[in-house]
């Protein structure tokens, strides 16, 4: 298990209460009554047993967040849901982390619970970072330590954890000064405090700076540090890590042996509490340790074992995205069913209501009988009724035929978003990393891939979508169409003050299809300096979204294009169709091109789609 990002509800409970889950456990067996002191009984075990991450930890806090919802006792369900927070974030199930974090914190909001809402801000914050929202995690805990220290707790044990999190927060930024101060002071804080938990964190943090800035010299004594209390505080679980690194620093001094003995000492503290990413780090340096010694026959079993373990955490990885995907492709089919039935019943209602129609005609065709002049008036009253039901059904079957083709856009629209080209450069780009470059940006990359893969066919159902969460998708576009270019390439993207990017929104992946052509006809066959600039502006309800780059120009890219064969881009087609559908009485979508010019020579194209909210 790495030691990542603190759960601060854990350190607190940690430092505040030393029993054992088997001590816990005792007790509440003894303890019968659905009280507020059974649920901090619950809570307790929770706390203690989080990094087994056992599933009965799942069944105490749901029984804990019961019972304090019956006797309504509020700090116990907040209490209760970090804890089930904190169990689906152990599983790396973050969106289930984040609903119950998101509860806990309101109900801490609402109560004016300062500590709780200290807590609250941390453990999102944990989960912006395995998110890589490293900059969002950075405020959340700043503000934390902020109220901690306004509340006069620069001693306490809190500011121990929240000061872990945002020293291993600005690890991720690259900023290790900043992070070594961090851990430093939590380092005197739990010394002070006499945790030993929060000293083998800091210890061990510390050694992990040094260690990801290649100083292993200096890393070494924390690491060694960190080691020795967590054996004499039986802390098992917090041993993996830095025995793995320690390993990586005699590695470094030729010391091969020592190196291996620590090695084969973290996968056997890891295996008891499963800890896979470790475990998959130790045997790969095993196996890089035995090749380096020439010890073929042991790295070549050792490989084994990595690659093993490798394929076992890959595929937990795909059974989540299947299973998600899955869940996605049900839902997706029940709310087409439902519109399929809604729309039945639509046409049966209209049916019905012509054969009520019907009666009343016959009934006064009946009644046209008993006289030639009342008759002939009736006759022509009829008529008229009529041509307005035959009026009414005909607009009806065209206002569900025109739902039908949207629908049928909708679609085309989706298959535009990423084009077969792109999905065959990016994957060939990517490859060639493996195979040639530096694996460490293809992981990144292919990581990057999949996650625009997901997020885009989790949002072709949805109408709109959040300004920031387009722009995190150009992003991810962006960054592997970049592999395309050499380092030529760059792209800028600036958001308005007037605008909120987590509340203002438009429809997914509408200006994907800009770029693509502004890469694939602008700038792909410009020599020097490529540029792209993407900006978001408002003026009076109306949403500016402008795409510029210092590319060739249109005309320039039809003059290449006549001289071979092409076929009309299907990007460009689809958002046509896509804005013309998009539009309604409420909202409307315009597109212009701008060709610009620097003393007569083209000097590239902007683009400005124009979203109006009528009021």
């Amino acid at each position: 298990m790495k030691i990542g990002f603190l759960l601060l509800f854990v350190l607190l409970s940690i430092s505040s209460n030393a029993q054992s889950p088997i001590e816990i456990e005792q007790k509440l067996q003894s303890r019968t009554l659905t009280d507020s002191a059974r649920v901090e009984l619950l809570v307790d075990f929770c706390v203690a047993n989080t990094f087994a991450n056992q599933p009965k930890n799942l069944t105490y806090a749901q029984k804990a967040l019961q019972i304090s919802r019956k006797i309504k006792y509020p700090l116990g369900e907040i209490r209760a849901l970090n804890c089930v927070g904190n169990y689906y974030y152990q599983q790396a199930i973050y969106d289930k982390a984040v609903t119950y974090y998101t509860q806990a914190l309101r109900l801490a909001t609402r109560l004016k619970m300062t500590e709780n809402i200290v807590i609250g801000n941390s453990n999102l914050a944990s989960v912006y970072t395995r998110d890589k929202k490293f900059e969002k995690a950075l405020v959340l805990l700043k503000e934390a330590d902020k109220i901690l220290l306004e509340n006069g707790s620069k001693d306490n044990p809190k500011r121990a954890a929240i000061l872990t999190n945002l020293g291993i927060a600005y690890s991720d930024v690259l900023q290790y000064q900043k992070a070594i101060a961090c851990h430093e002071e939590v380092l005197r804080i739990c010394e002070s405090a006499k945790i030993p938990f929060g000293i083998i964190l800091a210890k061990s943090n510390i050694g992990s700076c040094f260690f990801k800035q290649n100083q292993f010299e200096k890393a070494i004594p924390f690491f060694q540090a960190a080691i020795r209390i967590a054996k004499e505080n039986q802390a098992s679980n917090l041993l993996g890590q830095p025995l793995a690194e320690l390993a990586v620093c005699y590695q470094k001094r030729k010391d091969y042996t020592h190196a291996t003995a620590l090695l084969n000492e973290s996968i056997a503290v890891s295996k008891p509490i499963n800890d896979q990413n470790n475990l998959l780090t130790a045997y790969q340096k095993l196996h890089e340790l035995a090749f380096e010694t020439g010890d073929y026959s042991k790295a070549y079993k050792t490989l084994l074992l990595y690659q093993s373990k490798k394929d076992s955490v890959y595929n937990i990885e795909k059974e989540q995205v299947i299973s998600r995907l899955s869940e996605a492709f049900e839902s997706k089919k029940k709310e087409s069913k439902i519109k399929s039935l809604l729309q039945e019943k639509r046409i049966t209602d209209l049916k019905n209501q012509t054969q009520e129609r019907t009666i009343w005609i016959l009934a006064l065709v009946f009644l046209m009988l008993i006289g030639l002049a009342f008759a002939l008036f009736k006759r022509y009253q009829i008529r008229k009724r009529n041509e307005l039901i035959r009026a009414s059904y005909e607009e009806t079957t065209r206002t569900l035929q025109a739902e039908k083709r949207a629908t049928e856009s909708e679609l085309t629209a989706l298959k535009s978003q990423m084009n077969p080209h792109f999905i065959f450069n990016a994957l060939n780009s990517i490859q060639h990393l493996f195979m040639y470059g530096d694996k460490v940006v293809a992981n990144k990359q292919m990581e990057n891939f999949t996650t625009l893969t997901r997020e885009i066919l989790s949002f072709s159902g949805k109408r709109n979508i959040t300004l920031s969460t387009e722009i995190e998708l150009l992003k991810r576009y962006l960054e592997l169409e970049k592999m395309r270019f050499n380092d030529d390439f760059e792209y800028d993207i600036q958001v308005g003050s007037e605008l909120d990017p987590d509340f203002d929104s438009l429809p997914p992946m509408i200006l994907q299809p800009f770029v693509e052509n502004a890469l694939k006809h602008g700038l792909l066959h410009k020599k020097g300096t490529k540029k792209i600039e993407i900006s978001f502006s408002e003026i009076d309800n109306t949403l500016l979204c402008t795409i510029y780059d210092n590319g060739i120009g249109r005309k320039a890219a039809r003059e290449l294009s006549e001289k071979r064969v092409q076929h009309e881009s299907f990007a460009t087609s689809a958002i046509d169709k896509q804005l013309e559908l998009l539009n309604t009485d409420e909202t409307t979508y315009s597109v212009a091109y701008e060709d610009l010019y620097e003393d007569g020579i083209a000097a590239g194209t902007r683009v400005v789609l124009k979203i109006t909210h009528k009021e």
